[in-house]
């Protein structure tokens, strides 16, 4: 029998807000809810692009930037890297930080382009034009800088 860790993983894997409350209202954690690779609920539901789950999650207090995965991803990576664009556009819309990076470096914006997810970049690449007025440092904009040359020259490519 699964627990309701486990339950609320393959709720948010399959999309399914009814299976995650009662998952939830079964006691599953936030937190504790991951994979062996140490993805949580928050971050399955990014991967697969299911808004619903993702909504449900950030209500209960699931952390927008929290990194896991054994690399540092986020949500908005793991959703980047798969082109859901409704779940990128939501997930920055809700104050997901575009500019974390996974551990070796990766952005949201080069895994987009890489995998020729062009609705992607160009939405991440809007984010990044516009911020919300959080000033980034000097560091920080180099990154963003060769990040979105990178990004561009790969979605030419493809």
């Amino acid at each position: 029998m699964p627990t309701p860790d486990e339950e609320l993983l393959a709720a948010a894997e399959s999309g399914d807000v009814a299976a995650a409350a009662a998952a939830r209202a079964a006691g599953a954690s936030l937190s504790g809810a991951k994979t062996e690779g140490t993805s949580n609920a928050f971050q399955h539901a990014a991967f697969q692009g299911h808004l619903g789950v993702l909504e449900y999650l950030l209500d209960e207090g699931a952390e927008l930037d929290e990194r896991r995965c054994g690399n540092g991803a986020t949500a908005l990576l793991l959703a980047a890297h798969n082109g859901h664009a409704e779940a990128v556009d939501w997930l920055l819309q809700h104050g997901a930080d575009i500019r974390v990076a996974r551990d070796d470096g990766v952005t949201p914006l080069f895994g987009a382009a890489w995998f020729g997810h062009s609705a992607v970049v160009q939405s991440l690449r809007q984010a990044l034009i516009s911020p919300d007025g959080d000033e980034i440092s000097g560091a920080q904009k180099e990154v963003v800088k060769w990040s979105m040359w990178a990004a561009l020259q790969i979605a030419r490519e493809s």
